[in-house]
């Protein structure tokens, strides 16, 4: 054993009340910045001696944990699709809408802190952007189109119904002169 350490792994510790307190204030979601508190409060509760909500504190710090591996995950997945998906961001096109949705999304739910963590959610802004730039100019063209489309079938029925008007009252016209005529 090493002489120089001044505290064997074996040796108890002292799980305080600002080691409790610490670990009170942990939010129910806690941010991937606080993986190294949690971690070290779970090390030093494990060889704490025994107290009365030990149990519970343990709970506590290994829902944290799970928590924190969970969004880490999301994180580091996250990245990898963006760079998979988005990239170049001039090659998107409105195919790529539903997938560059639920990147934005997904970045989204994560708080503001991990998400700074998503290395280039810049560009799922920019790519969403782009991506909902050219739906809403197809849905534009569209409507346009169809609206031409209407404006043109009204012109033509209109022309239409004043030009059988005009050829029924030059009928009605010449049969008048044709009578007038006998």
């Amino acid at each position: 054993e090493d002489k120089t350490d001044p505290m064997p792994d074996d040796a108890l510790l002292w799980f305080s009340e600002s080691d409790k307190a610490e670990v009170r204030s942990l939010p129910p979601k806690p941010p991937v910045s606080c993986y190294s508190t949690v971690l070290r409060l779970t090390d030093k509760l494990e060889k704490s001696e025994d107290f009365d909500e030990k149990e519970q504190y343990r709970k506590r710090l290994a829902d944290a944990r799970t928590t924190i591996e969970t969004t880490q995950a999301e994180i580091d997945a996250l990245n990898r699709e963006i760079r998979e998906k988005i990239y170049p961001l001039e090659g998107l096109t409105l195919s790529d809408r539903k997938a560059v949705t639920a990147l934005y999304d997904r970045c989204l739910a994560l708080s503001e802190e991990d998400r700074a963590l998503v290395t280039h959610f810049d560009d799922v802004i920019r790519a969403k952007a782009a991506v909902d730039t050219s739906a809403r100019t197809l849905t534009i063209g569209i409507s346009v189109g169809v609206a031409a489309l209407a404006v043109a079938a009204l012109l033509f029925f209109g022309i239409r119904r004043k030009i059988t008007k005009k050829k029924r009252e030059m009928a009605e016209l010449e049969s008048f002169y044709e009578r007038e005529d006998r």
